[in-house]
């Protein structure tokens, strides 16, 4: 019986002599090896370069938009305006495969059907998609950023053309006898897609010597007073049988008419329109800054306040802008999901509406780019165990459960 007694006490002490030892080499280890981890915060910046990453698609070349596996124009247009707004096409290596997204882009493009179909030389939204002016204009201005001499280094991209007849072809079926332009062919005009249709065309008409505006562009005087007949006082409305007039209409209006060269009658006047369109002061904090879309509308959001700084900036009225509250605006659209929405507080935004941030930034001036560069108060760092730490805690707990489970069985 003493021997059976002394033989349990002495594994008991075994025991706890190896539990204790365990424990100590786990606390070493721990001083070693479980650093601090740093909990840097993420910048506004990083959360949307996260997003824009997430919507890449490496097979096809394109971006898509959430829960989907098809990569979208738009989707893809708004990326790479945001890259040339940051200086990432010059990068090498290159950020991403820009040959394959050219491709895509040229996959985009409806040329391998006959001339006699409402389709050919239109864009589709995705590939073999449907075509209307806007996803025209985000195709020929994604071909064209993809064309510049900065990306000619890379291998072949300069074998994927453009057929820029083609697409003047399509954008010259959808005006109308009035001179506006139409979203697809057959609709009627409104200024928005005339703005599409002209900047579209300003661009395909350098692709070839042989096509001009005189060949394409039936009648630009048409064009010009139709869209002059959508003037109401010192703003333009969508279409002449409209009722309001809107910043984004006016914003098309403006653009449009510098394209065909012509005069903008008292442009000081629309420049002071689109600027009373400002919410200086709200009972909605978020809000303040922004631009709304007509008068008393009540609907503050980043497209129309994107729309207006862009008329502004050709209207040489900017520096009229109350930049800080605009700016501000800006950035608090970001959504949780990091990419930007039409409104402040929303949980998912789209790839389109964030270079529409990147790009009204540009506008207000490059100070205020930096505010990309604040912590994203939707992505705030949380409090960080170092996986290290809760492999040593576990060690210990093991074994003073060990230890403690050895005592009470003796």
């Amino acid at each position: 019986m003493l021997s059976d007694i002394i033989f349990r006490r002495d594994v008991r002490m075994r025991s706890v002599k190896i539990a204790a030892v365990t424990i100590a080499v786990a606390l070493v280890v721990l001083t070693l090896v479980a650093q601090p981890v740093s909990a840097n915060p993420t910048t506004r910046r990083q959360s949307l370069r996260a997003y824009i990453d997430e919507q890449y698609d490496s097979a096809e070349g394109g971006y898509t938009h959430p829960g989907s596996q098809t990569s979208f124009v738009d989707s893809t247009f708004g990326v790479i305006s945001i890259f040339d707004d940051w200086d990432l096409l010059e990068i090498r290596p290159p950020i991403i495969d820009f040959l394959k997204v050219k491709n895509f882009t040229q996959k985009l493009h409806w040329t391998l059907v006959s001339e006699t179909t409402d389709r050919y030389g239109g864009f589709g939204e995705f590939i073999a998609g449907s075509v209307n002016q806007k996803n025209a204009y985000d195709g020929i201005n994604l071909f064209d950023l993809l064309s510049q001499n900065r990306l000619s280094d890379i291998p072949n991209i300069e074998q994927i053309e453009f057929n820029g007849t083609a697409a003047l072809y399509w954008i010259n079926q959808t005006q109308s006898e009035s001179g506006g332009f139409s979203d697809t062919v057959g609709e009627s005009p409104d200024i928005v897609s005339t703005f599409y249709a002209l900047h579209s065309m300003e661009i395909a008409l350098q692709t070839s010597e042989e096509d001009t505006w005189e060949k394409w562009l039936w009648n630009s005087t048409a064009t010009a007073e139709w869209i002059l007949s959508c003037r109401i006082g010192d703003g333009f409305k969508l279409s002449p049988e409209s009722n309001i007039a809107g910043v984004t209409a006016t914003a098309a209006a403006v653009l449009a008419l510098s394209i065909l060269g012509e005069t903008i009658p008292n442009h000081q006047g629309i420049a002071d329109w689109i600027l009373d369109k400002q919410v200086i002061s709200s009972e909605y904090d978020l809000f303040v800054g922004g631009f709304q879309e007509s008068i008393l509308t009540n609907d503050t959001n980043l497209a129309s306040t994107y729309w207006a700084l862009r008329a502004l900036d050709l209207l040489g009225g900017i520096a009229l802008v109350d930049d800080a509250l605009a700016a501000r605006f800006i950035v608090d659209c970001q959504a949780v999901d990091g990419s930007f929405g039409l409104v402040p507080d929303l949980n998912t935004g789209s790839l389109y509406y964030s270079s529409y941030a990147i790009k009204a930034l540009t506008y207000l001036g490059t100070e205020y780019e930096a505010l990309l560069e604040e912590e994203d108060p939707n992505n705030r760092p949380p409090v960080l165990i170092d996986w290290r730490w809760g492999l040593v805690l576990g060690i210990i707990i093991v074994a003073a459960v060990g230890a403690l489970y050895s005592v009470r069985i003796d």
